[in-house]
């Protein structure tokens, strides 16, 4: 191993847990994205059988709270005495070594994407429920005709 790779695997190993920390957030956006998918094409087929539940609630308050935590950008990173620092994505970026600053401007970038696009299908699935007898009763009355 030659001291230029050696000097990039160190800089790695030292940013592999906020490059773990990203891509597990994205996959959890992803899941979250897919279960809203769902719950929409549900509320579609079966709209009679929608309610308001505390865990849809729940779910859309857990969303906003990560979708606020994602738009301000700001997270933790160690200081150079070891305590914790606030600081925004671009800062991070600016101050990691120049072979990773890509990947994670990526990861970043794709964070904000999919929480946006979360909190976007969190807000049709909240209309699409408050909206679901209505849907029902048009799809009887259209059912009986």
């Amino acid at each position: 191993m030659t001291a230029e790779s050696s000097k990039k695997s160190r800089a790695m190993s030292e940013w592999e847990p906020l490059i773990a920390a990203l891509r597990a957030e994205l996959q959890e956006f992803g899941g979250l994205i897919r279960l809203l998918n769902d719950e929409q094409d549900t509320i579609f087929s079966h709209p009679a059988l929608v309610s308001k539940t505390p865990e849809s609630i729940t779910r859309q308050h857990s969303l906003a709270l990560m979708s606020t935590r994602i738009r301000t950008g700001l997270m933790t990173v160690p200081g150079p005495n070891g305590e914790r620092l606030a600081a925004s994505a671009k800062e991070i970026t600016g101050i990691v070594p120049a072979e990773i600053q890509p990947l994670l401007e990526a990861l970043f970038s794709e964070v904000e994407t999919l929480a946006l696009r979360a909190g976007d299908r969190a807000n049709q699935s909240d209309w699409l429920r408050k909206r679901a007898p209505l849907l029902a009763a048009t799809m009887a009355e259209r059912a009986r005709s």
